[in-house]
């Protein structure tokens, strides 16, 4: 039987071990919900240093089969990160919301209940939340 204690300093020689502290996460995080056509999707917001991370889903079924990167850049450049088909909502939408907010986001839409009958509501209550919250979503000057 080999002695742990005898390992560590073999493979590990000369280390100072270190007192670490806990601090909370300066990322900051807004979720919200709408019910829309009997539906209830969830929004959830991650404020990352120069970008916005938009997740999308419906409240019961949340996962991550979609996202796209727009820049805010005149062209609306995007990319599909993840996600196939023709659902473009997260490349179309993330563009009107990194135009408006004027910095990168990455928009994740996850529904998979008849996308295209609830997509402006979608896109209205998102646009609702950033201007009732614009402190929080739009850049600075």
């Amino acid at each position: 039987m080999v002695n742990n204690n005898i390992i560590k300093n073999i493979i590990m020689p000369g280390v100072v071990k270190k007192k670490y502290e806990l601090t909370s996460s300066k990322l900051q995080t807004h979720e919200f919900t709408q019910e829309i056509n009997n539906l209830v999707v969830v929004f959830k917001v991650l404020f990352l240093n120069n970008s916005l991370y938009i997740y999308i889903s419906e409240q019961n079924h949340q996962t991550l089969s979609d996202l796209s990167l727009v820049l805010p850049n005149s062209d609306g450049l995007s990319t599909r990160i993840l996600g196939s088909g023709n659902e473009n909502i997260s490349t179309s939408l993330g563009t009107k919301v990194a135009h408006l907010v004027k910095k990168p986001v990455y928009l994740s839409v996850n529904i998979n209940h008849n996308l295209y009958l609830i997509e402006k509501q979608i896109e209205q209550r998102l646009f609702d939340e950033i201007k009732n919250n614009r402190d929080r979503f739009i850049a600075s000057q």
